[in-house]
């Protein structure tokens, strides 16, 4: 390597050094809305009224904030749901979302007819969302038998 070559490199390294510090300890406050396509949905009927459903999405992220890190993100979804005679539910999920870099992260998620707002839980990532923890709350309304909207509010705490 010549010395031209090292006054490019070194820079160039510690700028990459320097970003990824700059991701250390943060928190990314997420608020928005977004939608989902129903890719697969396949019921199993157990008895009459009490079914299990197996649900898969794909949809987008739109935050609030379009210069925050996950705006635009993709995300690729599973639930399963138990829907009971008397017409209450519960089931979970997870979901990772790609963001515009190609880095990943995950959630789980729960939903029930007992809950206000289903909540999510973000269980590590890749990339820059490595080691990701946080969590929020989001209200989904489906659209029609298949697409969905929903509107999140959460935090990304990153180690």
């Amino acid at each position: 390597m010549n010395l031209k070559q090292l006054f490019i490199a070194v820079p160039a390294a510690l700028l990459l050094v320097a970003a990824g510090a700059a991701n250390a300890g943060q928190s990314v406050k997420k608020w928005g809305h977004g939608a989902y396509a129903t890719v697969v949905l396949d019921v199993l009927e157990l008895d009459e009224g009490h079914s299990v459903m197996w649900w898969r999405g794909e949809g987008v992220e739109v935050d609030d904030d379009p210069g925050a890190p996950t705006h635009l993100n993709t995300g690729d979804c599973v639930v399963v749901l138990e829907t009971m005679p008397d017409e209450t539910y519960s089931g979970s999920g997870f979901c990772t979302f790609t963001d515009r870099d190609g880095d990943k992260y995950f959630l789980k998620h729960w939903v029930g007819s007992d809950m206000e707002e289903s909540r999510y839980e973000y269980i590590g990532g890749t990339g820059k969302w490595t080691g990701a923890t946080g969590g929020g709350t989001y209200v989904l309304e489906e659209l029609t038998d298949t697409l969905s909207a929903f509107r999140y509010k959460g935090v990304i705490e990153l180690p």
